[in-house]
């Protein structure tokens, strides 16, 4: 009982030092991360959905990606944002043996946003929430292969790609195990101006992390 007690007090003890060496000095300015995101773009429930029978297989996978950020602090809790990533799904319809087709559709936005960290500079938290927006371009790409080895031995292949407008709206929190790391959870809601209704408007769900220096 007394050991525990005992690591109990150590452990607050820890983080209580660890609290006060993270924000004994200002958070860096500037940093880069990465985040791995899910955004059912495709209305399409299940994100991985295999089918098959005795003539037919079927495989339907999308949803995710990823997406590269860099930021820049303005002021001690506004912070500028520029991101890339990209969102992928893929269908694969076999059929008889002698039937392929594949379906490829990718969303890649490039985004220009601001962020704001809902906790003012004094309150010493390692955790961090934020609100954020931005706008910028999503450029959308459908590819088509189709394979018919009973009367042609080529792939048929079709390309088509676009650049729609939009914006986006959000939230999110980083947890910082250091004054330069830290781990990302984003949630954001795309607004698109998809010309498609295959396109789903929605929530994008982001895991990642940061990396931060500067003063």
């Amino acid at each position: 009982m007394k050991n525990r007690v005992f690591n109990v007090i150590t452990v607050t003890l820890m983080s209580i030092i660890l609290a006060g060496a993270l924000f004994a000095e200002d958070w860096p300015r500037t940093g880069i991360g990465m985040r791995f995101s899910h955004w059912n773009v495709k209305d399409n429930v299940q994100m991985v959905r295999v089918y098959t029978d005795l003539h037919s297989t079927e495989v339907d996978a999308g949803g995710y990606g990823g997406t590269l950020f860099f930021f820049s602090r303005l002021t001690p809790q506004l912070f500028i944002e520029f991101s890339v990533g990209v969102i992928g799904t893929v269908e694969q319809r076999t059929k008889y043996r002698d039937y392929d087709e594949v379906k490829t559709n990718a969303v890649a936005p490039l985004l220009f946003g601001v962020r704001y960290n809902v906790l003012p500079r004094e309150v010493q938290s390692v955790l961090q929430p934020y609100g954020e927006a931005g706008f910028g371009t999503y450029w959308i790409s459908d590819i088509y292969v189709e394979n018919d080895r009973f009367y042609d031995s080529h792939d048929n292949v079709t390309i088509h790609s676009e650049v729609r407008p939009g914006g986006y709206v959000g939230a999110g929190l980083n947890f910082m195990l250091s004054r330069k790391f830290a781990i990302n959870y984003d949630m954001r809601y795309h607004m698109v101006d998809f010309s498609s209704s295959e396109y789903q408007n929605g929530i994008e769900f982001g895991l990642g992390c940061s990396f931060m220096w500067g003063k």
